[in-house]
């Protein structure tokens, strides 16, 4: 039995498929709002399917964004594909379309259909909601379940996103481990400073079309119980379009594609982006328009009569450094002050 178990595992060659890479597709990231900008457009190359990098950054575009009216609005380039617009001089508008323009390195002039913004109703609550279980190996898990509530309006055709920012105030702007003595060793910032924590890739879609024109309640975000301290969160609800709800919802689609045979195969999703000289080349993406209302809120958390869950840091020795540290910039670290803060 062996040596015929042997042979059967001999006789089976590796499967290695032939996989052929499509041509190089730009992909386009942008959301501008009546809320307060910069805002931002993020453009890159596709890849080919085994490239660990995923996609390259374009940095030698030309971006800028015209309303109905004919304004134009230029974005600056930041690197790594990034391009913002001037906070000072340019704010979305309700009412206004808005069209996103790219001129690549070739001349070639990209262009989004147009996005009308739509004013976005107001978050009328936000609160938290206590859960706890126990998992599978025996460990307690609890958080809180985090919600709000808006009233939708009585107009059918209603579309929504939400996302949300973690802010936290920091004492030390620098750590040192002294890998002789073991000693960490900190350094207070300089100013005041914030860390930042985001919803990064979460994608929270809705339609109105079960709660047209009554109270909308929908989870947004779950927090941990690691301390019984309020939590800041600064949550936004966007007011989209219909074909930036669906761009979305089917790009969660694939996401949550559970990988079954019978799952619906992964594809690009079509965006709203395209070459008029050529519009059989796929461009991946959305430039959406969307109008932004925004929430500050302090949660609390002391009202659970179960005890917070902590993770021990252990006999660590730390030593102050008579020194400051500037709070430097970043997408994890700010030294502006949060909105509502």
């Amino acid at each position: 039995m062996a040596g015929m178990a042997l042979a059967l595992y001999t006789c089976v060659d590796p499967y290695s498929p032939d996989i052929q890479t499509g041509p190089i597709k730009l992909i386009v990231d942008g959301l501008l709002t009546d809320g307060p900008g910069p805002y931002t457009v993020t453009l890159a190359l596709s890849e080919p399917y085994n490239n660990e990098r995923g996609t390259l950054p374009v940095n030698s575009a030309q971006v800028y964004v015209e309303d109905h009216t004919g304004q134009r609005f230029d974005y600056t380039p930041r690197g790594s594909g990034i391009y913002q617009s001037d906070s000072a001089g340019f704010r979305g508008q309700a009412g206004f379309t808005y069209t996103l323009f790219v001129r690549a390195s070739d001349g070639s002039l990209y262009r989004s259909r147009p996005e009308l913004l739509r004013a976005a109703p107001a978050i009328d609550t936000a609160y938290s909601e206590y859960y706890s279980t126990t998992n599978s190996a025996g460990i307690r898990v609890a958080g809180f379940e985090v919600y709000i509530e808006t009233a939708d309006p009585d107009t059918s055709g209603n579309f929504y996103s939400w996302n949300w920012t973690h802010y936290d105030t920091i004492d030390y702007c620098l750590q040192r481990l002294d890998g002789e003595t073991r000693v960490m060793y900190l350094s207070p910032c300089c100013d005041p400073c914030w860390m930042v924590r985001r919803c990064n890739g979460c994608i929270n879609v809705l339609s109105d079309v079960f709660v047209n024109g009554n109270t909308l309640k929908r989870q947004v975000a779950t927090i941990p119980y690691n301390s019984k301290s309020d939590y800041f969160m600064v949550i936004d609800q966007l007011a989209l379009s219909r074909e930036a709800y669906q761009f979305w919802q089917l790009v969660n689609g694939q996401i949550n594609n559970s990988g079954g045979i019978f799952d619906q195969p992964p594809a690009t999703v079509p965006g709203n982006m395209y070459l008029p000289e050529k519009p059989e080349e796929q461009v991946l993406g959305f430039f959406a328009a969307a109008g932004l209302a925004r929430r500050s809120v302090y949660l609390k958390r002391n009202y659970a009569a179960d005890p917070p869950i902590t993770t021990s840091t252990g006999n660590q020795i730390t030593s102050q450094t008579q020194f400051c540290e500037p709070c430097v910039e970043s997408r994890t670290r700010t030294a502006r002050r949060p909105p509502g803060w």
